[in-house]
């Protein structure tokens, strides 16, 4: 390009070379085209010199473009994979289950609190209403107040007395919503550690409400409570131990009287 270049220029200026007027001698003519030719390589040089500095250019550029690609392409891998393992992580919790710990504010460490409450339930003198506890959030959101009859919603109270959990005595019981990834859970009364095969999520006691009251499910209160609120004796739901009667309950291997445990226990399919 730069030799078609030098030689359109000569051509170009030709006619600018020869003499206007009559030229003196055969020496000024031809001192003309030598300089005129002198001017033309050098713009010649200048112009080779431009096109190595542009093509010099031209190559950092791409150097830079091919830099860019790759940051770009990894930032996308990279984004892509944790969107991936992220939706793994969600489908695998997805697939897990949900239970209460009674008597805590946390959830074991390797579980995820879906929120943290206070247990209630009917009042324990009261006929009707619900005969299950509940793990009522610290966030409610209320509705439009109904007009006609109700059922009613207390909090609850440790019944323990002065032996077991004797620091917590009608204090007023917290509860916390777990989430495990396991796909299976199931409460064993009477256990402190899980059959083979499943993970213990956490041990304790197993209680109700009294004998004499109505009927309450029977629940697993975590052996290590904790108490929040008052140590006020308001009532409303009450949680009581609960031991063992023999008769139609063998004993041996069940001891008359004795106060009854509990497990929570947890089954994955990948053990």
């Amino acid at each position: 390009m730069a030799s078609l270049t030098w030689i359109t220029l000569l051509f170009a200026t030709l006619p600018s070379i020869l003499c206007t007027e009559t030229c003196d001698n055969k020496f000024e003519y031809e001192f003309g085209v030598l300089q005129k030719l002198e001017m033309l390589e050098k713009e010649k040089t200048h112009l080779a010199t431009e096109l190595n500095v542009q093509a010099y250019t031209n190559r950092a550029l791409a150097d830079q473009v091919s830099a860019l690609t790759r940051q770009v392409t990894e930032f996308i891998n990279n984004t892509l994979n944790g969107l991936l393992n992220r939706g793994f992580q969600n489908t695998s919790l997805s697939n897990g289950s949900t239970y209460i710990r009674w008597g805590r504010t946390s959830c074991p460490s390797s579980r995820q609190m879906v929120y943290e409450g206070y247990a209630g339930g009917s009042h324990y003198q009261h006929t009707g209403g619900g005969a299950n506890y509940l793990c009522l959030p610290k966030d409610p959101m209320h509705g439009e107040q109904a007009s006609l009859g109700h059922s009613y919603v207390y909090g609850a109270e440790y019944e323990t007395g002065s032996t077991v959990f004797n620091n917590i005595y009608e204090h007023d019981v917290p509860c916390a919503v777990c989430l495990s990834s396991s796909t299976s859970l199931l409460m064993i009364p009477a256990r402190t550690e899980c059959y083979n095969g499943w993970t213990k999520e956490y041990s304790g006691y197993l209680m109700s409400d009294k004998y004499s009251h109505p009927r309450r499910e029977y629940v697993c209160m975590d052996g290590n409570p904790e108490a929040t609120g008052s140590s006020n004796n308001d009532n409303g739901a009450l949680f009581f131990f609960v031991d063992a009667k023999c008769g139609s309950l063998p004993c041996p291997p069940y001891v008359n009287g004795s106060t009854l445990t509990c497990v929570m226990c947890s089954y994955s399919t990948n053990n």
